[in-house]
């Protein structure tokens, strides 16, 4: 499947669009959960940390405080974005964690957890070594080309994963694989301008947009979607119980 959008992550197109972030405030418990910024520095959702502590160097600059909708726009990410672009997506979270948090695990694709998790000391140091330069990269396609010239074994199977997805993608049926296709557009038509935060009513109803379409989605292509990415139906019930 050719990817929805020559366009980056949309997690490294916040980080770029945020050049100093604004406040939003919004009723609910606060979550933790960040995005990528540029040049390694990133802006969050969360709110700072409790007690005045120190908050990791790569989240130093201020945060965009939106409890709920954050994180669940931020898991809607992580999981639509992972299917379509595994590399790029499994390289933000690590940049926001150093690690695969176990956050994250939830909502990317199995196939990329166990990529990751066999992954060697050498590999992982290449990777993070990636995670500065993400912004630099327009395209999964440019990213695969760099990470070539740093180690063919990492490089195959990154393209192995790619390769595994899209045959995952390509075993949906037409109307599933258009919902998908149509939830990575709208989650990244959600990118702000520079210097300011995303709306949160934007954010509400272009979630509860995605689950509307889910819900008007025939049977045959609901049964599609679980038996090839059960964990985005998982979500799409989270932010349903949540939303309406």
């Amino acid at each position: 499947m050719t990817p929805p959008s020559r366009k980056p992550s949309v997690r490294v197109a916040l980080a770029l669009a945020v050049a100093t972030a604004v406040t939003v405030t919004a009723a609910g418990p606060a979550s933790a959960l960040a995005h990528p910024g540029a040049h390694g520095a990133r802006p969050s959702f969360s709110a700072p940390a409790a007690g005045g502590a120190s908050a990791p160097a790569q989240r130093a600059l201020p945060s965009c405080s939106i409890p709920v909708i954050g994180p669940l726009f931020e898991s809607s990410a992580t999981a639509f974005e992972g299917v379509t672009t595994p590399l790029t997506t499994l390289l933000d979270s690590l940049a926001r964690d150093g690690i695969l948090s176990q956050q994250d695990r939830g909502y990317l694709p199995p196939e990329v957890v166990a990529f990751y998790d066999g992954l060697t000391a050498e590999d992982k140091q290449i990777l993070q070594e990636l995670i500065g330069q993400l912004p630099s990269f327009q395209t999964e396609e440019q990213l695969l080309e760099y990470l070539q010239s740093r180690s063919q074994r990492l490089y195959d199977g990154a393209v192995g994963l790619r390769n595994l997805l899209k045959e995952k993608v390509d075993r949906l049926v037409p109307e599933a694989k258009d919902f998908v296709n149509g939830a990575v557009e709208t989650i990244r038509s959600l990118v702000p301008k520079s210097g300011e935060c995303p709306s949160v009513p934007e954010l509400v109803r272009n979630l509860r947009e995605i689950v509307a379409k889910y819900r008007a989605l025939s049977e045959e292509a609901r049964a599609s979607l679980q038996d090839n990415f059960p964990f985005i139906v998982a979500l799409i019930g989270q932010i349903r119980a949540i939303l309406f």
